[in-house]
């Protein structure tokens, strides 16, 4: 951008020294014209006649020649202030712009040498590989570092949020995470994890903008329809939030078996008792939860926990009004 500046301000500087070239000679041409005048003899008048049309743009035929004089004087001055004035406009916007150039010039980022790069890749592995070991402090250093030595890198930006976000210092993790977008606005990861952030704050109305966003760019994305799907849920939007979790369990991959689990509880919601429509519906998918879960090698203890509402979460809680009605207890035996 400076770089863009510097050359309008040059373009400027160079409009400025023309005007300014101009300006000497018309000022020499007035000189000269003025001289004529002062000094002309009678058989001089027409042409002092026709530089006073030229001038003035007024009919002067019948002005006495001791007059012309000091009208073309005051037109000559009048024009020789109005390109003074286009002079001054021309060398203020050079200034200007010189200066808005100087201060972009100096604020860039700073020039990431090849030595710089290889640094910053590696510390960034280093930190990739805390993350996935679950040392979030000793990772956030890392890639804190990264960001000094090459703070134009998106990765390290958006995995120091994340590993923020794991430390719950969200407002650390937020401010990382703006940095990223604003180096990358499309950048997928970044607006996910700004997603994440949202629903752990709580704050389901945000989710819904960020994840919906996101489904325009990458519409069978599963982790996203999931985290739209309990956006939903918490937002209480029935048929949206079934709509989204009915995508992650066609799917039959991650996120499967708790879309299941979470339209299963949702379903026990609403039954009226152990015939009705509701309460089939959500023993089906209480199943089929089962079934996900173990295909996708989830934790079996995890996976008793949510059915038998063992983990005392809201969900669980839903799931408690079926263990009375048939079917419940196969379910259970086959977790």
């Amino acid at each position: 951008m400076w770089s863009q500046i510097a050359s309008v301000s040059s373009w400027f500087s160079l409009a400025a020294f023309v005007v300014a070239a101009l300006v000497i000679a018309y000022r020499r041409k007035l000189a000269r014209d003025e001289q004529f005048i002062k000094g002309a003899r009678p058989e001089d008048f027409p042409k002092v006649l026709a530089i006073a049309r030229q001038r003035l743009q007024v009919p002067v035929e019948n002005l006495p020649h001791e007059e012309i004089a000091p009208l073309l004087k005051l037109e000559m001055d009048s024009s020789l202030e109005r390109l003074r004035i286009v002079l001054r406009a021309f060398l203020s916007l050079a200034f200007l712009l010189a200066g808005v150039g100087a201060i972009l010039y100096v604020s860039r980022p700073p020039a990431v040498s090849g030595s710089d790069n290889i640094a910053c890749s590696q510390l960034y592995q280093r930190g990739a590989y805390d993350i996935t070991q679950g040392y979030y402090d000793a990772a956030a250093a890392k890639f804190a570092e990264v960001t000094v030595r090459c703070p134009t890198d998106i990765g390290a930006w958006r995995d120091m949020g994340f590993a923020k976000f794991k430390l719950e210092r969200f407002g650390e993790a937020f401010a990382a995470y703006k940095r990223a977008f604003e180096l990358d606005p499309k950048d997928l990861d970044t607006r996910f994890n700004v997603g994440l952030l949202y629903i752990h704050l709580n704050n389901d109305n945000a989710a819904k903008g960020v994840f919906e966003e996101l489904l325009k760019d990458e519409p069978a994305d599963t982790p996203t329809h999931y985290h739209l799907g309990l956006a939903n849920q918490r937002l209480g939007n029935f048929d949206q939030m079934v709509a989204h979790y009915d995508a992650v369990i066609a799917a039959a991959g991650e996120y499967s078996d708790a879309a299941a689990f979470n339209l299963a509880a949702e379903f026990a919601k609403r039954a009226e008792n152990c015939s009705s429509v509701d309460t089939g519906e959500a023993l089906k998918l209480l199943d089929q939860s089962v079934s996900l879960a173990r295909k996708n090698n989830s934790d079996p203890q995890e996976r008793m926990r949510r059915i038998t509402g063992e983990s005392k979460t809201e969900n669980g809680e839903k799931l408690n009004r079926l263990r009375s009605c048939p079917g419940y207890e196969a379910v259970v035996a086959r977790r």
